[in-house]
């Protein structure tokens, strides 16, 4: 199963969390208002599950399993435009195919 980026995974989880607070004591929680219901929709469907909570031990699980400092995805740095080629594996989408079928060249 396809998991979202570490970083983006935390940013769900800790969003989630903060909107989703006891209401008393006695562990009632308030009706999640339409972004807290989006988040858990979101985090359903990035860990595969059904229920939000199981979404969130399977997110923190992943999120533990990690455990190395996540990089977020801006900060990679970008490809060199002088970088050498390397070819594609056999059946993989080239930029021909991305570009409506017409090699791209400099």
């Amino acid at each position: 199963m396809l998991m979202p980026h570490p970083a983006t995974l935390r940013r769900l989880v800790d969003e989630y969390e903060a909107l989703i607070v006891p209401e008393d004591e006695g562990g009632a929680v308030a009706k999640p208002d339409q972004r807290a219901q989006d988040l858990a929709y979101t985090l359903c469907v990035s860990t595969g599950t059904r229920d939000v909570r199981r979404a969130l031990e399977r997110a923190r699980r992943h999120l533990a399993a990690v455990r190395q400092p996540v990089v977020p995805m801006r900060a990679v740095a970008p490809v060199e435009p002088d970088a050498p080629m390397v070819p594609l594996p056999p059946g993989a989408v080239g930029p021909e195919a991305r570009d409506g079928g017409e090699a791209v060249t400099r």
